[in-house]
Protein backbone atom coordinates (compact mmCIF):
# COMPACT_ATOMS: atom_id res chain seq x y z
CA UNK A 1 0.00 0.00 0.00
CA UNK A 2 0.60 3.36 -0.14
CA UNK A 3 1.85 3.71 2.94
CA UNK A 4 4.70 1.15 2.90
CA UNK A 5 5.85 2.54 -0.06
CA UNK A 6 6.87 5.85 1.82
CA UNK A 7 8.34 4.07 4.22
CA UNK A 8 10.51 1.87 2.11
CA UNK A 9 11.18 4.30 -0.55
CA UNK A 10 14.89 4.06 -0.92
CA UNK A 11 15.00 0.47 -0.74
CA UNK A 12 12.36 -0.07 -3.46
CA UNK A 13 14.58 2.07 -6.38
CA UNK A 14 13.82 0.34 -9.93
CA UNK A 15 11.38 -2.30 -8.10
CA UNK A 16 8.12 -3.10 -10.02
CA UNK A 17 5.25 -1.61 -8.34
CA UNK A 18 1.30 -1.59 -7.85
CA UNK A 19 -0.11 0.85 -5.41
CA UNK A 20 -3.64 2.33 -5.04
CA UNK A 21 -4.61 5.46 -4.18
CA UNK A 22 -5.99 8.86 -5.00
CA UNK A 23 -4.70 10.22 -8.44
CA UNK A 24 -4.86 13.94 -9.14
CA UNK A 25 -3.05 16.02 -12.11
CA UNK A 26 0.25 18.24 -11.75
CA UNK A 27 1.10 19.39 -14.89
CA UNK A 28 2.49 16.59 -17.15
CA UNK A 29 2.41 14.13 -14.32
CA UNK A 30 -0.07 13.52 -11.65
CA UNK A 31 -0.02 13.12 -7.92
CA UNK A 32 -0.79 10.07 -6.10
CA UNK A 33 -1.65 9.81 -2.35
CA UNK A 34 -4.21 8.52 0.11
CA UNK A 35 -6.92 10.73 0.24
CA UNK A 36 -7.61 14.60 -1.08
CA UNK A 37 -6.19 16.13 2.16
CA UNK A 38 -3.09 13.76 2.24
CA UNK A 39 -0.31 16.85 1.69
CA UNK A 40 2.42 13.54 1.09
CA UNK A 41 1.51 12.98 -2.27
CA UNK A 42 3.74 11.08 -4.29
CA UNK A 43 4.48 12.13 -8.22
CA UNK A 44 4.19 9.62 -10.93
CA UNK A 45 5.02 10.25 -14.22
CA UNK A 46 3.29 9.30 -16.94
CA UNK A 47 4.72 9.72 -20.33
CA UNK A 48 4.82 5.55 -20.79
CA UNK A 49 1.06 5.31 -20.12
CA UNK A 50 -0.68 4.08 -23.30
CA UNK A 51 -3.01 7.40 -24.64
CA UNK A 52 -5.87 5.67 -23.46
CA UNK A 53 -5.07 5.14 -20.08
CA UNK A 54 -4.34 9.01 -19.71
CA UNK A 55 -7.47 9.97 -21.69
CA UNK A 56 -9.20 8.02 -19.29
CA UNK A 57 -7.25 9.77 -16.85
CA UNK A 58 -8.08 12.94 -17.51
CA UNK A 59 -12.05 12.51 -18.02
CA UNK A 60 -12.46 10.55 -14.88
CA UNK A 61 -10.14 12.52 -12.46
CA UNK A 62 -10.85 16.13 -13.21
CA UNK A 63 -11.08 18.08 -10.22
CA UNK A 64 -10.79 16.60 -6.69
CA UNK A 65 -9.02 13.39 -8.74
CA UNK A 66 -10.38 9.23 -8.46
CA UNK A 67 -9.39 6.04 -7.15
CA UNK A 68 -6.72 4.59 -9.81
CA UNK A 69 -4.17 1.73 -9.77
CA UNK A 70 -0.78 2.35 -10.24
CA UNK A 71 1.91 0.12 -11.86
CA UNK A 72 5.31 0.73 -12.55
CA UNK A 73 8.92 1.38 -11.24
CA UNK A 74 10.42 3.23 -8.89
CA UNK A 75 12.16 5.78 -9.92
CA UNK A 76 13.07 9.73 -10.02
CA UNK A 77 10.12 11.85 -11.10
CA UNK A 78 10.78 15.77 -11.12
CA UNK A 79 14.04 15.06 -9.08
CA UNK A 80 12.68 13.19 -6.38
CA UNK A 81 11.77 9.72 -5.45
CA UNK A 82 8.47 8.65 -7.11
CA UNK A 83 6.58 6.66 -9.68
CA UNK A 84 7.48 5.82 -13.17
CA UNK A 85 4.10 4.70 -14.51
CA UNK A 86 3.40 1.99 -17.26
CA UNK A 87 0.18 1.77 -16.18
CA UNK A 88 -2.91 3.93 -14.45
CA UNK A 89 -6.42 1.80 -14.23
CA UNK A 90 -8.82 4.35 -12.77
CA UNK A 91 -11.72 2.56 -10.97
Amino acid sequence: DLHDYKLDIKSLVGEKLEIEGLVRFFADNVMLSESASDFDAIFVEITKVNRDQRKDIFQKCDGLGCRAVVQGIEGTVLFQDGIIADNILVE
